[in-house]
């Protein structure tokens, strides 16, 4: 990676030839980033069985222009359609009977709309029906992977900090990179922080159902951080009093 003028633009040009004085002026970093990951991924799911993953797969679009999401773990609802079933039980939608349940109800942390009738969700538990994906995401915990640090479980936010530091008349300007980490750990929260967003891979079933596999993805964000100052001489024509 090398730097030059451009990279700060308000620094005035060198201007060589008659009586000068001369000082450094200072200018803060203007720069673009493009990143770019590569390599395979060997993924073993009980939903999915054994499965050769590339970047198209696992590195997420960002969700701004200077930061990249890196997938490490998932939790993967197979095979939904649009189509009516139980919710996942919580406290707004367990049910006895038709009358806990409301036709047309959202719960915004829900998985569809209800229908009004209660239906069996598992052999111990009855839940409001809804109309949506279905079946519907299971609210559960990552599972634990190889990779033993707590953001391949449970995702993570880094920050990627590039300096530039440069004497642009002494042709000295070399990038230094640090990392460190963005969503620290509250240490009055027993919480751990995570990071995670859902995507869904779509396709069309045997019979013609519009049908998708549901992916909560958790991993890390990483946010490209750039800043620095670069030194250039400033020239002033002005005649010097020892030239007179």
């Amino acid at each position: 990676m090398q730097a030059s003028r451009n990279m700060f633009p308000h620094l005035p040009v060198h201007i060589d030839g008659g009586s000068s004085l001369s000082h450094q002026d200072t200018d803060s970093v203007v720069s673009s980033v493009t990143t770019k990951v590569k390599g395979i991924a060997l993924i073993n799911s009980s939903e999915l069985g054994e499965q050769i993953w590339d970047v198209a797969d696992y590195v997420i679009s960002p969700e701004d222009d200077e930061s990249f999401f890196l997938m490490t773990n998932m939790i993967i609802t197979p095979n939904q359609t649009q189509s009516k079933c139980a919710e996942y039980p919580t406290q707004k939608s367990v049910c006895t009977s038709d009358m806990n349940c409301t036709k047309g109800f959202k719960d915004v942390q829900g998985n569809g709309v209800q229908t009004g009738r209660c239906v069996q969700y598992s052999d111990s538990e009855k839940t409001c029906e809804v109309s949506g994906w279905c079946p519907v995401e299971k609210k559960v915990e990552p599972p634990k992977t190889e990779c033993l640090s707590v953001f391949c479980v449970q995702g993570g936010v880094m920050a990627v900090q590039i300096q530039w530091n440069c004497d642009l008349d002494n042709g000295s300007c070399v990038p230094q990179y640090s990392f460190r980490r963005l969503d620290k750990k509250d240490p009055e929260s027993s919480e751990t922080p995570r990071h995670n967003l859902r995507f869904a891979k779509y396709y069309k079933s045997s019979d013609g159902k519009d049908t998708r596999t549901l992916i909560k993805g958790y991993g890390i964000r990483f946010d490209v951080l750039v800043y620095g100052e670069g030194l250039g001489k400033n020239i002033d024509k002005r005649s010097s009093p020892l030239s007179q």
